[in-house]
């Protein structure tokens, strides 16, 4: 038995429509009757989709080397493989004599939101995996959640890079992801946090793809770890609200005379002389001929970014 309660998928599901939860559950790490034997004990692990929520729910004993809650389900073994960086939402819960309320899973992506205040001490709070970008004055480390802890005045969304193209020479291979500030005078960027190292999957919604969770309202540089030149790649986000922004910037080496951007088949135009305006479609692009990057918007303008 992998856990008490364990959630692997859930299927057509609209986009943002959280009825399918966990409601009304106790969960019991390590009762009177397990004769003393220590095990792990794993109280609840998600799963590998969006859509899903947990109400009403009680953890009760799970003392220190177990953990009430998991993320996803079976994302570790090949066959059901998942990037993850799904998120669900969590309300009304209970702890008693809980040593460690989360453990996030592989790949370590997995995005909680915390709607009343009963996982994380504070309502809306969002509790997510450590990576090195998402720091910021909204976002701290909280190693007794996991990862990081990031206040009600942000979100944590998920954006899939994939289907690249060279597939020779950028498949297999992670990127680096950073946290990066824009001058908007110079237009030159300066980086501003440490890089996080994302792997590269040959499967899991979508395949050959890397996966990352990114807090809204930042800027963010994408380096490809062998330093090749894309030409091509495709960009999905999870459904954002009306006041949310993502910015990507992707440098270059060759000569490159232009790019083309697309929003649901949609050719967007791009510009040489200003940053996209968060009014914009998602998916405007500004491009630097003379610092050699792309910069591109996305936000919630066109909910399938793409």
């Amino acid at each position: 038995v992998r856990s008490g309660i364990e959630i692997s998928i859930i299927l057509a599901a609209k986009e943002g429509d959280y009825t399918a939860r966990l409601d009304g559950a106790l969960v019991i790490g390590v009762s009177d009757n397990s004769d003393g034997v220590q095990f792990n004990a794993r109280g609840y692990v998600g799963p590998r989709s969006e859509n899903f929520a947990v109400n009403n729910v009680r953890f009760q004993d799970f003392p220190e080397g177990t953990f009430a809650m998991g993320s996803c389900s079976r994302c570790d073994i090949h066959p059901t493989q998942d990037q993850d960086a799904h998120r669900t939402l969590f309300s009304n819960l209970t702890f008693t004599n809980v040593h460690q309320r989360v453990k996030f899973g592989w790949p370590y992506k997995a995005i909680f939101k915390d709607l009343d205040g009963t996982l994380t001490g504070t309502p809306m709070y969002t509790n997510t995996p450590y990576w090195p970008h998402n720091i910021n004055p909204h976002c701290v480390r909280n190693t007794d959640l996991d990862g990081i802890l990031c206040d009600e005045t942000v979100e944590v969304r998920r954006l899939a890079l994939y289907s690249p193209q060279p597939t020779q020479t950028l498949d297999f291979y992670p990127i680096q992801v950073a946290k990066e500030l824009l001058n908007s005078t110079s237009l030159k960027t300066t980086i501003n946090s440490s890089m996080s190292n994302i792997q590269w999957l040959d499967k899991g919604s979508p395949d050959r793809a890397w996966v990352v969770p990114f807090v809204t309202g930042y800027q963010y540089s994408v380096q490809f770890y062998t330093g090749v030149d894309f030409t091509q790649i495709f960009l999905k986000s999870t459904l954002m609200s009306d006041n949310e922004t993502l910015f990507v910037r992707f440098n270059w080496t060759d000569i490159r005379d232009h790019f083309k951007v697309y929003s649901q088949s949609q050719r967007l135009v791009g510009s040489l002389l200003a940053v996209p305006s968060v009014t914009q479609p998602s998916g405007t692009f500004f491009t630097n001929t003379l610092d050699k990057y792309l910069l591109v918007m996305l936000n919630s303008l066109v909910n399938a970014n793409k």
